[in-house]
């Protein structure tokens, strides 16, 4: 009985779509109905659609890039940021950057943060380290005849009851600025009370090649692609940019072991090390500050000021990282039109108050 409904049915349909049928096959066997595919002026509109959606995200390609980079450069000095800390707090100074090149007339950059954060001294390297450390404390002993750098009674302007105490912090700080790696550390030899002549603490380093302490402080960190050697780089592939206060306790102070000026008893007999600050007066002393004029030609514009040798206020005793940023270009000059798309993790880097 659902057979012959079924047949039924089918013919009905049929019968219904039949005139739908015959009009199909007309159309589809006449002459104007046979298929083609685009015509030339239909794939140059299709190119010219395809061109302006390209031009208009190739920008935003490149931005997501470049915010892409930057961030993944922030990650990376946040890292070393913090390998920074740790060293200061095992060594009790930030690794010494020995030179800093001129980058105004495109000198290459270098840093060696690789091999003091995320490299283990050898022992070779670490009794050669040691050498030059006890070479550089024992200018200052007043007991051995070679030792001019020592600090002595001259006349009545040392206060003699310093002598022992200043003796030993000057030691402690060239040990410690050889352990920075700073195997260049000059000293004043006194000639007079006032008449100074400075020469290196230590005439031939044993650590020449390797100066400095080294520890894997990173811990493997950092991916292959941020190390170069002895450097640790940006995203771009260009060595990070540090600059280091070495040794704190180098900035302005009255003297309280000669009559004037010539030798603060804060640099302890050694050369200033570190950078100054942008203030006018020391923050601890109130003393006011020696500003140099072809270093910081105009005080009252902060922003102006060359980050070698000075540093935001209250921030001197800091160390600063940064990035060349896309352009891979950079100045020491903080406001300098190079330093526009820096990468850095201070804020005061290119807007200090």
């Amino acid at each position: 009985m659902n057979d012959t409904h079924s047949t039924h049915a089918r013919a009905t349909a049929r019968s219904y779509l039949a005139p739908f049928f015959r009009i199909q096959r007309i159309v589809s066997t006449s002459p104007g109905a046979t298929k083609h595919g685009f015509t030339l002026i239909e794939l140059l509109i299709v190119c010219a659609i395809l061109v302006a959606l390209l031009g208009m995200l190739m920008p935003l390609l490149g931005i997501a890039n470049r915010t892409a980079k930057a961030s993944a450069t922030r990650s990376v000095m946040a890292k070393v940021d913090t390998a920074v800390r740790l060293f200061k707090a095992d060594i009790g100074s930030y690794p010494f950057q020995r030179t800093y090149a001129d980058l105004a007339a495109g000198a290459a950059w270098s840093n060696r943060l690789n091999y003091h954060l995320g490299s283990d001294i050898t022992n070779a390297n670490l009794t050669n380290v040691r050498a030059d450390a006890d070479a550089a404390a024992a200018r200052y002993n007043p007991s051995t005849p070679v030792s001019p750098f020592a600090f002595v009674k001259i006349a009545s302007v040392v206060d003699e009851s310093l002598l022992p105490m200043l003796n030993r912090m000057a030691a402690e700080r060239a040990r410690l600025a050889i352990y920075a790696g700073n195997i260049e550390i000059t000293g004043p030899k006194p000639q007079s009370p006032i008449v100074l002549s400075t020469a290196k603490l230590v005439t031939t380093p044993q650590s020449a090649d390797t100066p400095g302490w080294a520890s894997d402080l990173l811990a493997g960190e950092l991916e292959a692609r941020y190390i170069a050697g002895e450097a640790v780089l940006d995203a771009w592939g260009r060595q990070l940019l540090y600059v280091c206060q070495v040794v704190e306790g180098v900035t302005s102070a009255p003297s309280m072991i000669f009559a004037t000026n010539a030798m603060p008893s804060t640099r302890y007999g050694m050369q200033p090390l570190g950078r100054t600050t942008l203030a006018d007066k020391d923050a601890l002393t109130s003393t006011t500050l020696v500003v140099h004029a072809d270093r910081l030609p105009d005080l009252a514009n902060l922003r102006h000021s060359d980050r070698r040798y000075y540093a935001a206020p209250g921030l001197e005793t800091d160390a600063e990282l940064w990035s060349a940023g896309p352009d891979g270009t950079a100045d020491w000059m903080r406001d300098a039109p190079a330093n526009r798309d820096n990468v850095s993790l201070l804020p005061y880097d290119k807007s200090l108050p």
